[in-house]
């Protein structure tokens, strides 16, 4: 028999592939209190995060909703927006009514069809913006972006930004009492800190697997790793990230073998929003690029192109490109230092993730980035597009192993204060209950 306290929730998503946004949905999910909360969740589409959800427990439905803004303008968008939204709006109104919904959360900026029916049905909603709001971010747009933007605040009880950079950019257009910042989570639980590895001294030549003196995993001196709770999970528990994985690949064999000093690592999309070809521009600008291997994350639509520029700079020999890694704790738990050369950022979960892991990092100065790296302190901000300046830090941080291993302290001790799932969870749930309680308090 169900709990009549329990707050009805339905949740809003844009996509179930893997992406930000949707990753963290995961984790609100994982850390959910069902105790307090009776969720069910509406997908655009299928994929894996979908059935991450089913695994999870939650009831799961495919409703494919209209983007109005950062979509691509093909035949069935347009017969998605013309013939489907009214019918979805109207459909999930009566929904929402005989359900009894309490509160309605979207967890992007980029759909709103749910936000307008939980309007029409009079039940609160609350949007959870993940993307950079903008004339030049999330294009193309529907409809003028500042009056969607100024929808998205009259449509919603709340509306949550995961950086005050993000909140600033709706300034005068979202009401400032509205407004909530909830940093995003790293999508593991921090709650043990194992025993560092030893380590060899920076410049010396490195041992090969199974040799005596330092360990050449992770090859260096650093803080101690926060790990994930032991049998708090599996692969279908674990935001995500698999805590037992079943034997992942390798990462390559140069990697692993590697006769020099520093791993550098680049997660991300392999897109012009991440600019990877910055990245290796950069590469070829240090000083101490012979000291490095690194490795680039990911995949995306300028994989060819970073394939030919590897090349084209002659970086072939200490420079790999690895595809798409859903568990990307063995990469940082191998790295040295972390690189990320986005164009635009509303967060950059990776920064955080790379910290939890006791690294130091180098980031462009972009929005969200900015909240998550203290310059100086956790790593280095530089200007977007200045590869001598990314060239510099990243000198500075491969010939000083001290500096690596207190920039790494000091972002292990801010993440621990900041980007912990389960407390950041509970802002959000404290967000939701206070809406749905207020409604429940003006009906009675």
């Amino acid at each position: 028999m169900s709990n009549p306290s329990r707050i009805k929730l339905l949740i809003a998503a844009h996509s179930g592939s893997r992406g930000g946004a949707e990753y963290c949905l995961d984790t609100l999910l994982e850390h959910l209190d069902r105790e307090r909360f009776d969720a069910q969740v509406l997908f655009a589409w299928p994929g894996p995060m979908v059935e991450q959800a089913r695994r999870r427990g939650y009831p799961v439905e495919i409703w494919p909703w209209a983007w109005w803004m950062g979509y691509e303008p093909t035949v069935w968008h347009w017969r998605n927006v013309v013939l489907g939204s009214l019918w979805r709006a109207v459909r999930l109104v009566r929904r929402l009514r005989r359900e009894r919904i309490d509160v309605v959360y979207t967890n992007t900026a980029v759909i709103f069809e749910p936000a307008l029916a939980a309007r029409w049905a009079g039940v609160p909603h609350v949007w959870h913006v993940h993307e950079i709001l903008g004339s030049q971010s999330m294009r193309p747009h529907l409809l003028p972006w500042r009056w969607m933007v100024r929808r998205i605040g009259r449509w919603s009880e709340r509306v949550i930004f995961e950086s005050h950079t993000a909140r600033q950019r709706c300034q005068g257009l979202v009401p400032e009492e509205k407004m909530r910042v909830v940093y995003n989570s790293v999508r593991f639980r921090l709650a043990e800190v194992a025993a560092p590895q030893p380590a060899c001294s920076a410049g010396h030549p490195l041992p090969q697997r199974g040799e005596g003196g330092c360990s050449p995993l992770p090859w260096r001196e650093r803080p101690a790793v926060l790990k994930a709770t032991p049998g708090e999970g599996d692969a279908e528990s674990s935001g995500g990230f698999p805590l037992s994985p079943p034997s992942p690949p390798p990462l390559s064999h140069e990697w692993e073998r590697g006769e020099e000093g520093c791993r550098v690592v680049w997660i991300g999309r392999l897109s012009e929003r991440k600019d990877p070809i910055g990245f290796l521009q950069a590469i070829v600008r240090m000083h101490q690029a012979h000291q490095c291997r690194f490795l680039l994350v990911g995949e995306g639509p300028l994989e060819a192109q970073v394939r030919q520029t590897i090349q084209e700079l002659g970086l072939a020999d200490r420079c790999q490109l690895l595809g798409f890694r859903e568990d990307v704790r063995p990469i940082l738990q191998e790295a040295d230092l972390l690189v990320l050369t986005s164009r635009e950022e509303s967060f950059g979960l990776v920064l955080a993730e790379a910290g939890a892991f006791g690294l130091p990092v180098v980031a462009t100065r972009t929005q969200g980035p900015t909240e998550i790296v203290v310059d100086g302190q956790t790593g280095f901000l530089v200007a977007v597009g200045d590869t001598d300046a990314l060239a510099g830090a990243m000198d500075r941080l491969v010939v000083q192993p001290a500096l690596r291993r207190q920039m790494g302290q000091a972002a292990q001790e801010r993440v621990r204060q900041l980007f912990d799932p389960v407390q950041n969870t509970r802002q959000i749930e404290n967000i939701l209950a206070e809406v749905a309680e207020f409604a429940r308090g003006q009906k009675t």
